[in-house]
């Protein structure tokens, strides 16, 4: 009988695994009776045969049936018995195991923080979503365990300070790699890399490597993914086999039908594309154009901005409204990296103007935008990509803001519905051109911007080298780099980009200061009754002068409300708009006047508009006009 129980001894090679054996024997008669001792709670213990050899570890964690357990050996009693007790920790078992180091994937001076994600697999067989424990949910079994439920409310633990520590060493050997996860899409800034990183892939001028089923990439000797954050909405590559110079090509062709042969839409086209070489833009040329389609509904700027979001991985879905605070739009181009933000139906109407145009200096330049926290702690922003944005109207008249948009103007009738399905319209097969676009070295681009930019200058497109002619270089750089990958080259395309030019260049000119479009808006403003004699202004003919004075702030918010409304295309500032009524070669005087309204006496401005080109045409004033050329001519 000695002999036999020997044996035993000898067939296992611990006392742990001799526990074990007794261990699993007992579990399996407690699933068809009532249990002896609780699951937790309670530990079960067994005394070791007196022929098992002392282990040298006292203590260890192991796995067993989807739960994880702790075995110890103890000694019992006067006689100091050895007793092997194992008691329940964790109600499932590690089943992932990721060491991570989260990376802010942008210019930020933010650190790497090192991080553990686990996926437990419950003792019903179920996943529990992933836990991302931090720097002190790794070291203190308390702050763990709140990690733990915070994730999942059916795991259940019984750890203390030295279990935990166990744990924890058995979870650090269940993966050897640590991999890098990047907390925004898009370019990769971080040691080596030169590539984009996409939800499904990651991709350089070497070509394409797809991520595993749990997203993660190998480049080289590194392991790679994107981060968990709005997974739904993270961009994805489209990986099966494609013609992209074969997808381009039809889509130019159709998008010229679409568009009515219009140049201006493929130049913005081209200003987007250029986004992925944005960091290296901002550090050799003045600024990033930042795209702002305007003009009429339904002519087709939503579409080319779902277009464009289709082309970097998204769907349109990821466009975002225009009733966001310009914050909110702030904080979306600093999370991104080297990937459009898209913002629709964009309302200066209702937005913070300061803000807006402050942000444009910053989407332009990649400037860090710097925000006091309490007075002593400053936190540096740095912007990371541009915005694109879409509205029916022009924003308000800042120097700054105009020469750092590329405007693009969409007419009342200027789109053929017809041509437009919805393979044109959302395509997921069109996010290959970015895949293209990575084959040409950045130096390349670089180098193809200034050639650009010089070729426009000495051909008379622009006058001087400004903001305007870096906006159309680059944006013109773009167009020749999808032409370059499709083959397709567009009609007329010269003449129609010196037709731009000549029209970018003069769109901001004194002649559409915000006085002179309020007067030229006055026929249709005064004719249609938006603006009535008595109510809204005062006019008179005094030593031969028309003088028109008018209610500043009451005459502004129906002009205004009018280009909210898309009847004009030209926003106008209130505080622009004061300044250019003072300084203008009209301005008589300004006051207080009574007019015919609720708020009667008003704050007013006086204009002597006698010479201007507008006066003969408003049918009102017409015979005082010609009571006033009558006397001349007497």
């Amino acid at each position: 009988m000695t002999n036999e129980v020997n044996k035993s001894i000898q067939a296992v090679k611990t006392p742990l695994e001799f526990a074990k054996k007794d261990f699993a024997i007992w579990l399996e008669s407690t699933k068809t009776s009532i249990p002896k001792y609780a699951h937790f709670g309670t530990n079960w213990s067994i005394k070791l045969p007196k022929d098992v050899a002392e282990p040298d570890i006292k203590k260890e964690i192991f796995f067993y049936e989807n739960c994880t357990y702790c075995y110890s050996q103890n000694y019992v009693g006067k006689d100091k018995t050895p007793t092997v007790v194992i008691k329940k920790l964790v109600n499932g078992v590690p089943f992932k195991v990721d060491l991570q180091l989260l990376i802010s994937n942008n210019r930020t001076e933010e650190k790497p923080v090192a991080t553990i994600c686990i996926v437990f697999k419950l003792n019903n067989g179920k996943q529990s979503k992933p836990i991302l424990l931090d720097s002190r949910a790794k070291t203190k079994y308390s702050d763990f365990v709140h990690a733990t439920n915070k994730s999942n409310n059916r795991l259940q633990f019984n750890l203390d300070d030295e279990s935990f520590i166990l744990l924890m060493e058995k979870l650090n050997k269940l993966k050897a790699d640590t991999t890098l996860v990047f907390k925004n899409a898009g370019n990769v800034k971080y040691q080596d890399f030169k590539g984009r990183l996409y939800q499904n892939c990651y991709i350089s001028s070497n070509g394409i490597i797809e991520a595993d089923e749990d997203g993660i990439v190998h480049v080289d000797e590194s392991a790679i993914k994107l981060g968990d954050s709005y997974k739904d909405k993270l961009p994805k590559l489209y990986l099966d086999e494609i013609d992209v110079k074969d997808l381009l090509q039809k889509f130019f062709s159709q998008a010229e039908q679409v568009y009515r042969q219009r140049f201006d839409v493929f130049l913005a086209l081209g200003a987007s594309v250029m986004t992925i070489f944005i960091d290296d833009i901002w550090q050799r040329y003045l600024g990033f154009p930042v795209i702002y389609l305007y003009g009429a509904t339904k002519q087709g700027k939503s579409i080319l901005q779902g277009i464009i979001s289709n082309i970097f991985g998204y769907s349109n879905k990821n466009v975002s409204m225009g009733n966001s605070t310009d914050n909110a739009i702030a904080m979306k181009c600093h999370r991104a990296n080297a990937i459009s933000v898209l913002i629709n139906d964009f309302d200066y109407y209702k937005s913070q103007g300061v803000a807006f145009e402050n942000n444009i200096v910053q989407f332009y330049e990649g400037g860090v935008r710097e925000k006091m926290y309490d007075g002593v702690v400053m936190n540096r922003m740095p912007i990371n990509t541009t915005a694109i944005f879409s509205s029916n109207y022009l924003p308000a008249d800042k120097p700054k803001v105009f020469n750092r948009i590329l405007p693009v103007y969409f007419p009342e009738n200027g789109i053929e519905t017809k041509f437009i399905d919805d393979k044109f319209v959302n395509d997921e097969k069109r996010s290959r051109i970015i895949a293209e676009l990575m084959k040409f070295s950045k130096e390349t681009i670089l180098n193809k911007i200034s050639e650009v930019e010089n070729w426009l200058l000495q051909s008379k497109f622009f006058n001087s080298k400004d903001r305007e002619s870096n906006n159309v270089a680059i944006a013109y750089t773009g167009l020749l780099l999808l032409e370059a990958i499709s083959g397709y080259k567009l009609s007329n395309q010269e003449a129609k980009l010196r037709d731009y030019c000549s029209w970018y260049e003069n769109l901001f000119s004194s002649e559409n200061s915000p006085v002179e479009r309020f007067l030229n808006s006055l026929p249709g403003l005064v004719n249609t009754s938006k603006l009535k004699k008595g109510i809204h202004f005062h006019a008179k003919i005094e030593d031969r002068k028309f003088l028109f004075t008018f209610d500043f702030a009451n005459c502004l918010r129906v002009y205004n409300d009018l280009a909210v409304q898309g009847d004009t295309t030209r926003y106008i500032d209130k505080r622009m708009f004061g300044t250019d009524l003072a300084s203008s070669k009209y301005f008589v005087k300004r006051g207080n006047q009574r007019f015919n309204n609720p708020q009667g006496q008003a704050y007013a401005y006086t204009l002597d508009i006698t010479s201007h080109s507008v006066v003969p045409y408003i049918k009102v004033w017409a015979q005082k006009l010609d009571e006033l050329n009558n006397n001349d001519s007497q």
